[in-house]
């Protein structure tokens, strides 16, 4: 009966995948305040996004050493758990191969809308440092004065020192969001981002960017009020901020085919508009490829795994081709039949029989471990893999010496695939097995 199994383990991998559920990198909720407000929402995002890859990651090494654990059982034990624990080991493996196909399509529009998170936050740091910009006053005092080497009038930029990186606080943490105010509901995937432009020279004398002449002033800063508009014997500069910035919002829009960030900047910002448009673009990739990827988690326990109804269907195909299913008359008893033999009535082996193994059994010093560890609290790859490989080494040599003693004794070969006869299972996992106490 059970001569189908190797096909039963292979058709089980298509039916047990793993558990998956919908998940987005989730878009700022506020609207942003400042350029370092859009920074740290911005990092705030390439955080979730990585937090993703990593969690995958971490959901496959945990899929994969755990089927390490039945790995062992299925290697050195030749009863029917032993079956179990491949079939288990199979759906782990599977789970495990499934999570990482899907961290592989999506992992690339991931690292690009990170990247591309991270080059915007960049950009806001630094506008919110040179937005601080100023050209100093020059203030009033005679053309002569001001035209005379030793006196001459200079337009001084000003940008006090930073001592501590952008948008940092003075505790050395991130300044804290100061934003408020909600986005639009109706804004999907809404992000603030902050461009700047030159600030243009004021149209009145005396404003930003423009000189000032008079009669009557000849010291302090230019004001308007005494500005002339007639020959003037003192000159004076109003000096003012380098760039002027705007707070802008962008969304996706439903009305754009393909799903598209609205257009924000223009030439003349910085960033912008088609840095903006190429960074968003890798931005909305990466929100599409983390919905697609989901989130990852490994079934809780090893009973959680195992579905009673994907196996009923696995055996069926495995003892009738790709087309049968449990259900049918030639096959239900048949598959009731195996299927109480390789996981026990009411699946009882997995239930009770694989997690009795995993919670008792010590892999010898022989095996790779220091001989006192529980299967179960064994989760480093090489000590996982040291004794699977030794089970398996190990079982196929007792079998061979088995073999040599039966030709021997003229009697039959101990392989004979029938499931009522006694199959052999290593000293230490039938002592584990039995609840007997181990010694090294």
């Amino acid at each position: 009966m059970l001569a189908n199994f190797k096909a039963l383990t292979f058709v089980s991998i298509a039916l047990c995948l793993p558990v998956v559920t919908t998940s987005a990198v989730k878009t700022p909720t506020k609207k942003a305040k400042s350029a370092c407000d859009v920074a740290t929402q911005l990092r705030q995002m390439a955080d979730s996004a990585r937090t993703k890859i990593t969690s995958t990651q971490e959901a496959v090494k945990t899929m994969l050493t755990t089927a390490s654990k039945p790995d062992v059982i299925a290697n050195g034990v030749n009863t029917n758990a032993g079956w179990a624990a491949a079939y288990l080991r199979s759906i782990y493996i599977q789970k495990a191969a499934e999570a990482n196909d899907k961290l592989a399509a999506n992992t690339p529009a991931l690292l690009k809308g990170i990247e591309a998170l991270s080059r915007l936050a960049g950009s806001q740091e630094a506008i919110s440092r040179l937005s601080q910009l100023h050209l100093q006053d020059l203030n009033m005092a005679t053309a002569t004065t001001s035209t005379a080497t030793a006196t001459k009038g200079q337009l001084k930029p000003k940008l006090d020192a930073a001592l501590k990186a952008h948008c940092v606080g003075q505790d050395d943490s991130r300044e804290k969001d100061s934003s408020t105010d909600d986005h639009n509901a109706d804004h999907k995937n809404a992000i603030t981002i902050v461009t700047v432009t030159p600030t243009p020279p004021g149209s009145a004398l005396g404003t930003y960017l423009t000189i000032c002449g008079s009669n009557s002033v000849s010291s302090g800063a230019p004001n308007t009020a005494s500005c002339t508009s007639t020959q003037a014997t003192n000159i004076g500069f109003k000096g003012g901020k380098v760039f002027t910035t705007a707070v802008t919002v962008t969304h996706t829009s439903d009305d754009l085919a393909p799903l598209a960030y609205n257009e924000i900047g223009s030439d003349a910002t910085t960033p912008n508009k088609a840095t903006l448009k190429a960074e968003l673009a890798l931005v909305l990739d990466m929100l599409h490829a983390a919905t697609q990827l989901g989130t990852i988690t490994p079934p809780a326990t090893i009973e959680s795994a195992f579905d009673a109804a994907s196996a009923g269907t696995s055996i069926a195909k495995a003892l009738a081709g790709h087309e049968a299913t449990a259900e049918q008359p030639n096959l239900k008893e048949k598959v009731k039949h195996t299927n109480e033999e390789l996981f026990g009535k009411e699946s009882n082996s997995i239930k009770t029989q694989i997690t009795q193994l995993l919670n008792t059994f010590q892999p010898s010093k022989a095996a790779g471990s220091d001989g006192a560890k529980k299967l179960d609290s064994i989760n480093a790859p090489e000590e996982l893999s040291k004794a699977a490989t030794y089970y398996t080494i190990k079982n196929f040599i007792d079998e061979e010496e088995q073999k040599k003693k039966n030709q021997e004794n003229h009697s039959c070969p101990t392989k004979t695939g029938k499931l009522e006869e006694p199959k052999k299972i290593s000293s230490r996992m039938q002592k584990a097995y039995n609840g007997a106490t181990l010694q090294g």
